[in-house]
């Protein structure tokens, strides 16, 4: 079970000092630079939090801490589930800020340009079996916009888009209700993936859902059930 700690490089400061991150898992410690920074006099030890009373503004560095938590977790979880551990590389850069003209310019990028990089990025990061699933999801999600002409975008995901999605997937595409499961969970995944990069402020996605289909039930006569009890067997 891996778990996040937050430390401060020099608690006894007079002047703000760096946030570090410690994630622990599977026997091993690492630490992780935040690029955060506090007066460790404004500094909850026991809650690992800035404090928030009378000093309104230290709500944002909290939410960049939670951020940062649920990054690292995020990213052990995607290498665990594929038999790895992540490397220290890979979880500092799993909580690397981005910078604002990089935001600015991916405004300028389509939802699918964003949607294969997504696929690649876990590629290079060597999740292999993770990509290979992650670009299944996406190729059924462009077949659907291009069967149903379906405007796919990050605020089209909406109620309607999952009905319209999951009965293609059920139709045309003839899957399992195990495979639609799984590729809505994929969906949802990219949509986080996208959200915590400032890509949206979609809050429908987390609602996509796919209940299990119930068997037909085939009702037989009577004379139905005698023949088949009667049936010789070898």
């Amino acid at each position: 079970m891996a778990s996040v700690s937050f430390l401060l490089k020099e608690p006894s400061a007079t002047k703000p000092t760096p946030i570090f991150a410690f994630l622990s898992f599977d026997g091993q410690r690492v630490k992780v630079y935040t690029s955060l920074s506090i007066l460790p006099k404004q500094w909850l030890k026991a809650e690992q939090r800035a404090q928030v009373r009378g000093l309104p503004d230290n709500g944002k560095l909290n939410d960049a801490l939670a951020l940062a938590e649920q990054q690292l977790l995020d990213c052990y979880r995607t290498h665990r589930a594929q038999g790895q551990l992540p490397s220290t590389e890979a979880l500092r850069a799993a909580v690397a800020p981005v910078p604002a003209e990089q935001v600015a310019a991916a405004a300028a990028v389509t939802f699918w340009q964003h949607l294969d990089e997504w696929v690649e990025q876990k590629r290079a990061q060597g999740l292999l079996n993770t990509a290979r699933t992650y670009a299944t999801a996406a190729r059924h999600l462009r077949e659907f916009a291009q069967a149903q002409r379906y405007g796919v975008d990050f605020d089209t995901i909406t109620h309607s888009f999952g009905e319209k999605f999951t009965a293609y997937l059920i139709g045309p595409a003839h899957l399992t209700d195990n495979t639609i499961s799984k590729i809505l969970t994929r969906v949802k995944l990219f949509m986080k993936w996208a959200g915590a990069r400032g890509l949206h402020t979609n809050t429908y996605y987390p609602k996509l859902t796919w209940a299990r289909r119930e068997p037909d039930v085939m009702t037989l006569t009577a004379d139905e059930l005698h023949h088949l009890a009667t049936l010789p067997l070898p």
